[in-house]
C-alpha cells in the first residue's frame, strides 16, 4: 500500500470513529451543529438550542398577612381617673335607750350621699380575641352620708370605699370608627368599708358620738367605654362604671353614754364612675396595621 493509500484510509477511520460518537439529532450530518443565530439569547448567554434560557427577574416576595392592631397577647399597666358620682343608699338606725330597754328599728330618711373621686392603678392582658382581663385597685375620697332616723334627730357618717376588682372585657372591634374602639366589661370583687364615728343628735338633743366600724363587702360592676390606640404601647381609655359596694355600718356602740346602743347601717353603697386614663404596653406590639 503506496503512502497517500495510507492517509486516506486513515483520513476515513477517523471520520467513521468521530460521527459514531456525536449525538445522532445533533446535526444531518453526524456532527454536532453549533447554530449561531440562536446560540445567545436575548440575556447574552450561550446556550444550547432549544434549552430555556436563565431567568434574572427579580423574586416576588409572598404578601404578609394582614395583623390586626389589636392581635397577638399582651400585657399592660394601667393609671385611670375620675368621678365618683354616689347611688343613694337605703339606711336603717338602731336605738336602745337602756341597757335591757327595748330597742326600735326605724328606717333613715332623707338619706343624701356626697360626691367624690375615684382613682384606679392595675395590670392586665389582652389576648388578641377581642378579650381582655385586670385586676384594679379603686382608692376613692371620703364621702359623707347623712339622714334623719326620727324627726329632729339626724346623723352623719363618714365613709371611705375602696375596692379590689377582676375586671373582663370584651372590645367590640368590629364596631371601631377613627380608630376609636368600644368595649363593655364586668367586674367581681371585693370592697373595704371604713366608717368614721356616726356623729347623732339623740332625742335629748345632745350630740353623741357612734363608733365607726371596718369592714369587707362582695362587690360587682358592669361597664362601658371607648379606647384610642395612639401608639404601639400607648392606649388612651374613656369609661364608665356602675359599681354596688355592698353594705357599710357602723358599731352599736354610744361612744359616751353607756345607757344607750345605736347603730347605723346603710345598704347598696353604690356609684356611678366617668374615668379616663391610659394603658401602657409592657412591650411594643409586635405588628400594627396602620390607623385608617
Amino acid at each position: 500500500m503506496n503512502k497517500f493509500a495510507k492517509v486516506g484510509l486513515s483520513s476515513a477511520l477517523f471520520v467513521a470513529v468521530v460521527g459514531i460518537a456525536m449525538p445522532a439529532n445533533a446535526g444531518g450530518d453526524g456532527f454536532a451543529s453549533w447554530r449561531t443565530d440562536d446560540s445567545f439569547n436575548a440575556t447574552g448567554y450561550e446556550t444550547f438550542k432549544g434549552a430555556p434560557a436563565p431567568s434574572h427577574e427579580e423574586p416576588v416576595a409572598a404578601p404578609l398577612p394582614v395583623v390586626s392592631r389589636e392581635s397577638g397577647r399582651r400585657c399592660y399597666w394601667r393609671l385611670d381617673a375620675g368621678a365618683s358620682l354616689s347611688g343613694k343608699p337605703d339606711g336603717d338606725f338602731f336605738y336602745q335607750n337602756a341597757a335591757g330597754g327595748a330597742g326600735t328599728l326605724s328606717q333613715i330618711a332623707n338619706i343624701d350621699m356626697e360626691d367624690g373621686a375615684v382613682f384606679d392603678a392595675g395590670v392586665g392582658c389582652a389576648f388578641g380575641n377581642g378579650f381582655r382581663a385586670d385586676l384594679v385597685l379603686s382608692l376613692r375620697t371620703q364621702k359623707e352620708i347623712s339622714g334623719d332616723p326620727a324627726p329632729d334627730d339626724p346623723i352623719w357618717a363618714p365613709l371611705t370605699s375602696h375596692s379590689l376588682m377582676a375586671n373582663f372585657y370584651y372590645d367590640l372591634d368590629f364596631a371601631q370608627i377613627a380608630g376609636i374602639t368600644p368595649y363593655v366589661g364586668v367586674g367581681v370583687g371585693v370592697a373595704y368599708h371604713s366608717m368614721d364615728d356616726v356623729t347623732w343628735i339623740d332625742p335629748s338633743g345632745a350630740r353623741q358620738q357612734i363608733a365607726g366600724a371596718e369592714q369587707l363587702e362582695l362587690a360587682w360592676s358592669v361597664m362601658a367605654g371607648a379606647s384610642y390606640q395612639y401608639s404601639d404601647r400607648l392606649t388612651l381609655d374613656v369609661g364608665y362604671r356602675y359599681i354596688d359596694l355592698g353594705d357599710a355600718r357602723s358599731e352599736r356602740h354610744v361612744i359616751a353614754d353607756p345607757t344607750q346602743d345605736a347603730q347605723v347601717l346603710f345598704e347598696d353603697i353604690a356609684a356611678h364612675e366617668i374615668k379616663a386614663g391610659i394603658r401602657v404596653n409592657f412591650h411594643p406590639t409586635a405588628a400594627m396595621v396602620p390607623f385608617k
